[in-house]
């Protein structure tokens, strides 16, 4: 505690006994060190676990009102329904409307149809939190431009926490909970591009592709036997998506939820608590895989 740092760092000072007395107490300088070591001692059994006592008590007051009267853990909690997708329902409706359009090839780029969709989806189930939900654009490295899935990484989800609770809930921390929310929502599509992937238009494509002698001998087999190779595959990329999909919603997100929520019922005093969330931050982004030195490839 810092009452204890200046009673320390007061007790070096050479002119102590001066200051204390107020220059009406003299002091043997002979004996000096024996009476600041004596003193120090009488601090630390007599006045130390006074200040301590009450400094833990004052922390828990703090505490107990951060999460009654500010209502921490309920913040805490709607970082992880719209961030960490637990509020399945809701954000559902929000990224199937997206990934509906994708598939329409429509446009879906536009911030005002995206926050509509977000206050839609919200609104239904948490209309306390519509108002504080709204969602961003922000411009694509052009080097992650390969893959139709790396658009989605201009989405920018935020919520807007009021003070003090925005203490633990603080800037950075909502860059984490937003990267894993982009995982989530490309995993989630492609689960939804194999959902909704059928074989029904393969005979017409094949029509028109057997004019090409480069494709004919590609096209010995019948059609009927290529479509089930490819329902074949796509049931086994469907199999790998679930269970990746499974096993972060359950064994990552949702068992570290469990342990951090514990922790956060345990904390005594906010640098702790700050500490916590900061580490359960820490250990779901490096459990999906988003550290850098965890998905650069060897």
């Amino acid at each position: 505690p810092y009452t204890i740092f200046f009673f320390r760092l007061y007790l070096e000072q050479s002119d102590f006994h001066e200051r204390f007395s107020g220059g009406d107490f003299i002091v043997d300088r002979s004996s000096q060190s024996v009476t600041c070591q004596t003193f120090e001692l009488t601090l630390r059994s007599c006045l130390y676990p006074h200040i301590e006592r009450r400094y833990i008590e004052c922390c828990g007051n703090l505490m107990k009102t951060l999460k009654k009267d500010y209502k921490l853990l309920e913040y805490l909690q709607a970082m992880r329904n719209y961030f960490l997708q637990e509020a399945g329902d809701t954000m559902y409706d929000f990224y199937t409307a997206i990934f509906d359009k994708v598939q329409e090839k429509e446009s879906w780029q536009q911030p005002s149809f995206l926050n509509v969709l977000l206050q839609e989806a919200v609104g239904q189930r948490y209309p306390e939190d519509s108002s504080r939900l709204s969602i961003f654009l922000e411009p694509l490295d052009p080097s992650r431009k390969k893959h139709p899935v790396n658009n989605l990484e201009v989405l920018t989800l935020s919520y807007k926490v009021p003070w003090p609770v925005d203490i633990v809930i603080s800037s950075e921390c909502q860059k984490i909970y937003n990267q894993v929310f982009l995982l989530l929502l490309q995993i989630k599509w492609a689960k939804y591009s194999l959902d909704t992937l059928r074989f029904s238009d393969f005979a017409e494509v094949t029509k028109k592709l057997e004019g090409s002698p480069v494709e004919e001998a590609k096209l010995k087999q019948p059609i009927n036997q290529q479509i089930h190779r490819m329902c074949l595959l796509r049931v086994k990329l469907m199999h790998f998506v679930n269970s990746l999909h499974n096993y972060i919603m359950t064994r990552i997100l949702h068992s570290t939820g469990l342990e951090f929520q514990h922790q956060v019922q345990e904390a005594k005093d906010l640098d702790q608590l700050i500490k916590i969330h900061y580490r359960y931050l820490a250990t779901i982004h490096d459990r999906c895989l988003l550290r850098e030195k965890v998905n650069t490839p060897c």
